[in-house]
């Protein structure tokens, strides 16, 4: 089969960085064209692609066939459902949309128009996820009581630049809706969606958290903590900061009943990447062995267990190939897409109401979270993407997790 072309809106970090080394390297896709409103610089890459000023104009070219919007968070619905409109498949960056309401609207155009959609949940490919997926299909130390994951930097803002558009304020903007959909999407790969939900959504910076009384308008965070209540005890935590200087960062802490795993340091390929490390080369997605996790198993030894080899490659093959064996998760992809931001949005209101909210049968204490959206209409799209979907209740927003 020939390759699909490409058309990508956007050409800031995204698109050099997570998109157009992998679709280089792919069999499955080609590079034909870049949106670039600002300028040409994207004619300097090798062989050039073509040149759009406006998305209008990429969309109209009926060369393209998928798209990817690689745009500022605040602008994915509209390009998104612009190229669905125009008869496109999309992969839009994370997140979805800036709201769950918007992501529901994006997954039922698509279905309208007959294409497929799908949010880049590149992290789902990370070396050190695959890797515990393996560990916890091993069973290590049998039930998980406790998961922690960590994304953790060191970029402050610094004095007298213009911010980082991540910092204006606007939907989508902040580390919430920047790092959040990436790790809140693993914990949903691995465990499904949680029934309670607690956070600390706030600006170390400013030494501003967000919470009662506290005026949400023009706030934009630096840090957030996202603690995940299961029905079978199990809380999983995520959390992501801009103010952490060491050189090893805490990526993941998980605790099961009769065993653990503990590891530093974050895959490899940004990195490599940005030092000019070409996808495909050997040492490409391997990571450094002294950055190998230590896990402790039944038999109570530690050792050392190595990430597997980390390639977001691997989304564009799962995209376009459908390939069942490599890529389980990929029929899960809207319905997890509308299901992170529902997570989300509903951290951030427990951050602003200063408890723990839960997500099925109302409380007679008024603990139940209150979504911006119908229900029983959110069940009922739900369905209409996975016909399976189970609901923990009538009132519930939490699907229960795939058998």
């Amino acid at each position: 089969m020939a390759p699909i072309n490409v058309g990508i809106i956007g050409y800031g970090l995204s698109a050099k960085r997570f998109h157009i080394p992998y679709i280089r390297a792919s069999p499955h896709v080609s590079l034909y064209g870049i949106v670039e409103r600002s300028g040409t610089t994207c004619l300097a890459l090798s062989p050039p692609p073509v040149h759009f000023a406006s998305v209008g104009a990429l969309l109209a070219d009926p060369a393209v066939a998928l798209v990817v919007v690689a745009s500022v968070n605040t602008a994915h619905y509209a390009h998104a459902r612009a190229a669905l409109e125009a008869g496109k498949d999309v992969i839009v960056d994370k997140p979805l949309a800036p709201t769950t309401r918007e992501a529901m609207e994006l997954v039922g155009i698509a279905r309208r128009c007959g294409r497929k959609i799908a949010v880049y949940n590149n992290r789902r490919f990370d070396g050190d996820f695959m890797k515990l997926q393996q560990l916890l299909d091993g069973g290590l130390g049998r039930r998980p009581l406790s998961v922690v994951s960590h994304f953790d930097r060191y970029t402050p803002q610094v004095a007298g630049e213009a911010p980082n558009w991540r910092a204006v304020p606007a939907p989508g903007a902040g580390v919430l809706m920047d790092l959040g959909p990436h790790l809140v999407d693993q914990v949903v790969a691995l465990f499904g969606a949680p029934l309670r939900i607690g956070a600390v959504v706030g600006s170390q910076a400013r030494g501003v958290m967000l919470g009662p009384g506290v005026d949400a308008a023009g706030f934009v965070d630096d840090f957030f903590r996202v603690d995940m209540y299961y029905p079978d005890g199990l809380v999983a935590t995520v959390s992501a900061g801009t103010l952490s200087r060491v050189s090893k960062q805490l990526r993941w802490r998980v605790l099961c009943e009769k065993g653990s795993c503990v590891k530093y340091g974050l895959d490899p390929q940004e990195a490599q990447l940005a030092a000019g490390m070409q996808v495909g080369s050997d040492m490409f997605g391997v990571e450094d062995p002294a950055d190998a996790a230590m896990v402790v198993g039944e038999d109570g030894v530690e050792r050392r267990e190595p990430a597997l080899k980390g390639d977001y490659g691997k989304f564009y093959e799962a995209f376009v190939a459908g390939d069942p064996k490599r890529s389980r998760w990929f029929e899960h992809n809207k319905c997890d897409a509308v299901v992170v931001l529902m997570i989300l949005e509903m951290a951030k209101s427990a951050a602003m109401a200063g408890r723990v909210l839960f997500t099925s049968e109302p409380e007679a204490d008024g603990s139940t979270w209150v979504p911006p959206f119908d229900v029983a209409e959110f069940q009922e799209h739900m369905r209409s993407i996975q016909p399976t979907i189970e609901f923990e209740s009538p009132f519930s927003t939490t699907p229960k997790k795939p058998s």
